[in-house]
């Protein structure tokens, strides 16, 4: 006899509750959360707490891939510049979304991704 099985629940992530510095090192200690660089090494970011977040096993792995792009579009020539930036819920210290935009010349450039954390 089969049995229909049911699909599994998506997991939510949910990080609204790490609102504190204190919540946030016990988030990290408990290997919840792991520091990320928000402005990558690769293009100049400095291991600095400004340019640190502290993000879900898996997205520095997404970072990664964007970056090569970055640097595949930056040996074309296709991008000279780039900001960074993360976007919060409420008081969460742990980033929903990575925004990162490109510019050639100081105009919006050709590749803008987001990652979406939570």
């Amino acid at each position: 006899m089969f049995h229909k099985s049911k699909k599994p629940e998506p997991v939510v992530l949910d990080f609204s509750h790490i609102d504190s510095k204190d919540k946030l090192a016990a988030a990290v200690a408990a290997e919840v959360l792991f520091p990320m660089l928000l402005f990558p090494e690769a293009f100049g970011g400095e291991v600095i707490e400004e340019n640190t977040v502290y993000v879900p096993a898996g997205i520095a792995e997404a970072q990664h891939k964007i970056i090569g792009t970055l640097l595949r579009l930056i040996e074309e020539g296709m991008v000279d510049g780039l900001k960074a930036y993360p976007e919060n819920k409420g008081d969460s210290l742990v980033p929903c979304k990575i925004h990162m935009q490109t510019s050639k010349a100081g105009v919006q450039g050709p590749f803008n991704p987001s990652i979406e954390i939570w």
